[in-house]
């Protein structure tokens, strides 16, 4: 491990994910001798510290950063818009409004008496039963409501030219 990377995280935590995953995937490794089990553990250890890095650079990059809504969107009629958070790059801002923008046709074609449930279920992520409980319907129409619309939304969605994932 380089400096770089033990400035990130400790060896231990390479080692317990090394140890992890040799467990996980101790039923394919077929047992000759002692060298060939160390060469197997040596290439996970491998493993685990390329993605170490390739994680550290992500975050480095702003991956993996949470979410923050842009100031004025919090209308109740769109759904919030969202930048990643502390983001610096302006391709990114780009890419995220173009999704945002993607799922908000895609939330207009959701016919109305499905709209607000789907809204409220994949943009507030309110739970089910808040959702019943603020529309004043029962559960199962929420829940029958939610069905129809996320099949009319993600169908919006992917015909739009792609999928910008779950808002």
């Amino acid at each position: 491990m380089g400096s770089r990377l033990r400035a990130y995280c400790e060896v231990e935590d390479i080692w317990q994910e090394t140890l992890k995953r040799a467990w996980n995937a101790r039923a394919s490794h077929e047992w000759r001798e002692m060298e060939a089990f160390q060469h197997w553990l040596l290439e996970i250890a491998n493993n685990s510290i390329l993605d170490a890095v390739r994680k550290m650079d992500a975050e480095k990059r702003g991956g993996g950063r949470r979410t923050r809504p842009i100031p004025g969107s919090e209308s109740q009629s769109s759904a919030p818009g969202v930048v990643p958070h502390d983001s610096v790059t302006p391709s990114a801002i780009a890419m995220e409004r173009e999704h945002e923008a993607a799922r908000l046709a895609a939330l207009a074609a959701v016919p109305e008496k499905h709209r607000e449930v789907v809204r409220m279920f994949l943009i507030e992520e309110l739970p089910i039963k808040m959702i019943a409980e603020k529309l004043e319907i029962s559960e199962s129409t929420a829940w029958e409501r939610l069905r129809k619309g996320r099949l009319s939304y993600f169908r919006a969605l992917n015909k739009g030219g792609g999928n910008p994932g779950r808002p």
